[in-house]
């Protein structure tokens, strides 16, 4: 799995919301695990492709998520709250992780580069997810400095004159 793929399978986490219980993870709506995926060889991208309007990574409808698994959901208490999104047309209401301010652009094509390890940990290993680094902005200007990247207060933010 590439960087950037494992970046696109933990993207859907990081909008707007809450960082309650980031250490030990978080129960979600629905008890979804990134090894089982990634363990059956899903490729990040496959449900995290970049939108092309925005440039942000797609968070998947439940509609999405039923194309692979039609005709599974009697069997598993999960996938049948995955079908009652689907046929109640309610998008899976996410718990996110980490939360980036308003105030900031971060952008994960610009931090692609990077392993994405180093701020999400072995996503591909975790039955749920949990908060592994700190994205304040002191963590990003410490990460900034020890890799030798700017800290201009305009690569993050918008300065207005």
């Amino acid at each position: 799995m590439t960087a950037s793929a494992l970046l696109y399978a933990v993207f859907f986490l990081l909008w707007a919301g809450s960082q309650a219980d980031g250490k030990n993870g978080m129960e979600q709506p629905i008890a979804f695990s990134h090894k089982v995926h990634s363990r059956l060889g899903i490729e990040c991208a496959v449900c995290h492709a970049p939108l092309a309007e925005t440039g942000k990574l797609n968070v998947p409808k439940p509609s999405e998520c039923t194309r692979c698994h039609q005709g599974s959901a009697p069997k598993n208490p999960e996938l049948r709250k995955l079908a009652e999104f689907g046929r109640e047309g309610r998008e899976i209401p996410w718990l996110p992780i980490y939360k980036i301010p308003d105030y900031v652009e971060f952008s994960h094509d610009r931090h692609s580069r990077e392993k994405c390890r180093i701020c999400h940990g072995p996503v591909q290993e975790r039955d749920v997810l949990r908060k592994e680094s700190d994205i304040s902005m002191k963590g990003c200007i410490a990460c900034h400095r020890s890799r030798g990247v700017s800290i201009k207060c305009n690569l993050c933010h918008q300065i207005s004159p």
